[in-house]
């Protein structure tokens, strides 16, 4: 238990917002292959994979100091990349949706598994990328 206070101690709203964007990219996996792995028009493999590669590698990368700058750019960049295969897509679904237009009707008759998944990727990217800018580790001289 006090090592895992002492893990959390070290870390900084950084790192809870990127582990946040991790959780994110986790969930939208799980729901994407959940949704639509039976529909081949619908589903692609990398957009599914690339979320759980992103939270791994973020959370292998967060574990130590000297990678922990690099884990949220790495989650941000497969997220985003995620999110481009995902899309691309639901090209066709989307025209299907929006055929007679742009209205309030067509965005409620949306898929709630299309909503979960790309709401979750647009959070998750945004939270890893305000986490890049933000530090992951807080320095030695603020614990003492």
């Amino acid at each position: 238990m006090n090592k895992l206070r002492k893990f959390l101690a070290e870390r900084t709203v950084g790192y809870v917002l990127s582990a946040t964007a991790a959780l994110c990219a986790f969930v939208v996996a799980a729901i994407y292959g959940a949704c639509f792995w039976t529909d081949a028009e619908r589903f692609s493999f990398v957009a599914f994979l690339l979320p759980l590669v992103g939270g791994v590698a973020f959370t292998a990368l967060g574990i130590f100091r000297p990678t922990a700058p690099f884990a949220p750019a790495v989650l941000a960049v497969c997220l985003y990349v995620a999110l481009l295969q995902f899309l691309s897509h639901q090209v066709i679904y989307l025209s299907d949706v929006f055929y007679g237009g742009v209205t309030a009707a067509a965005i409620s008759s949306l898929d709630g598994g299309f909503s979960a998944c790309f709401l979750l990727l647009l959070i998750g990217g945004g939270l890893s990328v305000a986490g890049i800018f933000m530090k992951m580790y807080r320095r030695a001289e603020d614990e003492e």
